[in-house]
């Protein structure tokens, strides 16, 4: 359909910065991980929050006290990504360990271990309609692999070979048509491929030279692509055409990225241990977080899109203000 040519990197320190107008500082501080919290989420009921970490702990808190109400053990390792079916009773979770484990949020019970991949998984991402889930290991014996699951019965369906380097994020599109995956190796350069999330056939890839890509997410009307990369920038695509939008500099490493729930805002959590969010439409910073004292590694909007939630290297969890929200 469409394949975008490679774009030139951007430099990592240069003039152009974006600088919120309003520097926030965090509404709450959930602590509790005693290592690197690797991803973010809320409930679907905006009533609890749940967090995975390398400490290799997946953990329930309450959202009003920041009280932690439930520890999930079973990975043998770091925890490095999280997703929600849409009805919010089940819980993907994805480890160094190689394996994705699935976990009854009424019971909080491991219901089931999938295990496909030769090495360690680094995403994971569920369809909207809730049947598949999607997920990514950072290096397996021929590349970054991923791998489509039938979710009520637990087996493979498909496996999408598409990268040379290592996974680094899994995306749904919101209609539920399309998967985009990212990648991106030391010193390597940065890709994006989209595929037909029923067949697993590519449709389309965004190339950016000697830029690897952290992070990707798909617009609420699933109409816009976004990637973190490691030279500081959030860039947009358009995801029928594949004409590069406009490029968010948010100066270091993005590690995170997050559409809010009406695809008006984008916030991202980087190398510079800041909570950077802007407007979509016009690429302007609306503001920016400070509070962490090492990188941000995790970033999820409330299911209201009035808060955000983080997660840090420094092993603290925090909230903030979404927005123009005061």
């Amino acid at each position: 359909m469409w394949l975008l040519p490679l774009l030139a990197a951007g430099v990592l320190f240069q003039e152009g910065r974006s600088r919120a107008a309003e520097a926030d500082k965090p509404t709450a501080t959930f602590v509790g991980h005693t290592n690197v919290v690797s991803a973010v989420l809320f409930t679907r009921s905006a009533t609890h929050l749940i967090s995975a970490s390398h400490d290799g702990t997946i953990r329930i808190w309450d959202l009003d006290t920041a009280k932690e109400l439930t520890v999930l053990k079973g990975h043998k390792g770091p925890v490095n990504a999280l997703a929600l079916t849409p009805n919010g009773k089940t819980l993907a979770s994805a480890g160094n360990d190689r394996t994705v484990r699935l976990w009854d949020l009424t019971t909080n019970k491991e219901v089931a271990t999938l295990e496909g991949h030769t090495k360690t998984v680094e995403s994971v991402a569920i369809a909207p309609d809730g049947r598949t889930l999607a997920s990514g290991a950072g290096n397996d014996d021929f590349g970054g692999t991923v791998i489509l699951w039938d979710i009520s019965t637990q087996k493979k369906k498909a496996g999408i070979q598409a990268h040379n380097d290592p996974m680094t994020g899994l995306a749904f599109s919101a209609d539920g048509k399309l998967l985009a995956s990212s990648s991106g190796g030391l010193s390597s350069s940065g890709k994006v491929v989209v595929t037909e999330a029923a067949t697993g056939k590519q449709v389309g890839a965004f190339k950016v030279r000697d830029e690897p890509i952290r992070a990707v997410a798909f617009s609420p009307d699933s109409k816009t692509l976004a990637a973190g990369t490691e030279e500081g920038k959030v860039r947009l695509w358009d995801v029928t055409t594949g004409k590069e939008l406009r490029t968010l500099k948010a100066y270091f490493i993005v590690n995170a990225i997050a559409f809010s729930p009406d695809g008006k805002v984008l916030a991202s959590g980087g190398v510079d241990m800041a909570l950077n969010q802007w407007e979509v439409s016009t690429g302007k910073a609306l503001r920016s977080g400070k509070g962490h004292t090492l990188a941000v590694m995790a970033v999820s909007f409330s299911p209201d899109g009035k808060t955000l939630a983080t997660g840090s290297m420094d092993k603290k969890i925090m909230l903030w203000r979404a927005g123009t929200d005061k």
